[in-house]
């Protein structure tokens, strides 16, 4: 089967998955992606079964040959903003051709959403034939846009699980912080919430934090902060496995992978009640603790609680959270795309 894949952001976890079905099933993958955002320079290039490209290359009518020289019998989309994606998804739908859009916004019930979900018949059934959720949040919202359950795919995004996956326990004092340093990621609560564990508890635990944006000064003055520029993906891994507690305090993540790298790299967790993953793959109390949002009292509490666990408690929240890390996997991810009518 030949899948097109129009995407805005490309992953190198999204090319592990298509890396695995082809793998396993044959299917070959003609991708288009955006240019890479500077703050998240992912290098990722074409491989046997994946050619990858940059759209912008492409003017929409130089984008239709390639597509239709490659003959696609499946189509996924990332989103439903981009008009190049949408034109092309509405001329293979009208042919029969399975259409699927991505979506990992939560449903809120707002008023935006809601006027969306009346306007999805001409906003988004037009040009799609299935959508494919990231999860349980995602999926109310699926239903409100009057996708039937069988046209609903499940675990739109997994981890490179046999990458991330540590055998290995490693105890290490230090809390580690993943994402673009940016306001609505919760990064100046966790530098408030660092601050005031260090003032109120002497804590001896640091604070490791990778990724570039807005906070990089802010950061670099807090004793106790380590600063690391961004990593690329296949560099993530040995820095997760030195072990720590993985923190992701954001005021709103839709879904985030990263819970379930850190979660295989086998990282007792903190995250916000926001983080669409930790629904799936935080147990409070289990691998970790879950806080309210945007409150600094409740992320330097659960901070200095984890932080003075015993070793041997630390250790099996380690062990539970590379366990919990498997509930969602390239298997399942495969099978849920070649499932589609």
């Amino acid at each position: 089967m030949n899948i097109l894949v129009l995407y805005t952001s490309l992953t190198d976890y999204w090319v592990a998955c298509m890396r695995y079905d082809y793998k396993i099933n044959g299917n070959k993958y003609l991708v288009f992606r955006q240019t890479p955002n500077p703050n998240a320079p992912f290098q990722l290039n074409s491989e046997e079964g994946i050619e990858i490209n940059n759209q912008s290359d492409f003017e929409l009518a130089a984008l239709q040959v390639k597509i239709k020289e490659f003959n696609p019998d499946m189509i996924y989309i990332s989103g439903w903003v981009n008009k190049k994606y949408l034109a092309i998804a509405k001329s293979y739908k009208s042919k029969g051709i399975p259409t699927i859009t991505g979506l990992d916004n939560q449903w809120k019930g707002n008023l935006r959403q809601r006027i969306g979900a009346l306007l999805a018949p001409w906003k988004v059934k037009k040009y799609f034939s299935h959508i494919w959720v990231a999860g349980m949040l995602q999926y109310e919202f699926a239903r409100q846009l009057k996708f039937k359950p069988q046209h609903i795919l499940n675990n739109l995004y997994c981890a490179d699980l046999d990458k991330f996956n540590n055998p290995t326990i490693a105890y290490n004092k230090r809390f580690v912080f993943i994402g673009r340093l940016v306001h609505h990621k919760g990064v100046d609560l966790l530098m408030e919430a660092f601050k005031k564990l260090k003032a109120q508890h002497n804590s001896d635990w640091e604070l490791h934090v990778i990724g570039n944006g807005d906070y990089i000064d802010e950061l670099k003055q807090i004793e106790g902060v380590v600063h690391y520029p961004f990593i690329q993906p296949q560099d993530l891994p040995a820095e997760l496995h030195k072990g720590g507690v993985f923190v992701l305090p954001s005021r709103y993540e839709a879904w985030g992978v990263v819970v379930q790298e850190a979660a295989a790299a086998a990282m007792p967790m903190i995250c916000s009640a926001s983080v669409g993953a930790a629904r799936h793959l935080l147990q409070n109390g289990y691998n970790g603790y879950t806080i309210n949002d945007n409150s600094v009292s409740d992320l330097c509490k659960a901070m200095h609680k984890i932080s003075t666990l015993p070793k041997d408690t630390l250790t099996q929240m380690a062990k539970n959270s590379g366990s919990i890390s498997t509930n969602i996997n390239h298997a399942m991810w495969s099978a849920q795309l070649n499932e589609v009518k």
